[in-house]
């Protein structure tokens, strides 16, 4: 499945197509994560000096999903 991100708030989204709509801030702008950009840099040293998929996904964070319960 692909990880869907606001372009607006930073609102992430786990999916197979895209979001019509942010649940957040009602934005209608998503760009597609990348799944396989912190496994791909590993080995490779990032700006703050760190190698290994530690640096990597160090470099990669994102603000964190919503917590939220669904309301049924």
């Amino acid at each position: 499945m692909a990880v869907w991100v606001c372009t607006q708030c930073g609102f992430e989204k786990e999916g197979r197509c895209k979001p019509r709509k942010c649940p957040e801030c009602d934005g209608t702008e998503f760009k597609k994560k990348e799944e396989g950009a912190a496994a791909g840099a590993a080995g490779v040293a990032s700006e703050d000096g760190t190698t290994g998929a530690a640096g990597a996904s160090a470099a990669a964070t994102t603000k964190p999903r919503s917590t939220r319960k669904a309301s049924r």
